[in-house]
């Protein structure tokens, strides 16, 4: 009998799952905070200018926010 490679064992999640009522409520709860909460004034947050972006990036790896 032919087994299956180690990186197919464990199975892929289900696309019901991804759907699921409760992970869509989860995630619009976690948006909600972030509109309350988060912080509005971060510069590139404010821009569409991809070299800011991909500079808040390489920024954003090296440092905490």
């Amino acid at each position: 009998m032919r087994r299956r490679p180690s990186c197919c064992a464990t199975p892929r999640p289900d696309a019901r799952v991804l759907r699921s009522p409760r992970l869509s409520s989860f995630a619009d709860r976690v948006i909600a905070w972030q509109r309350t909460h988060g912080r509005h004034t971060l510069p590139w947050q404010n821009t569409r200018d991809p070299y800011r972006v991909w500079l808040s990036e390489i920024m954003l790896q090296q440092t905490q926010v």
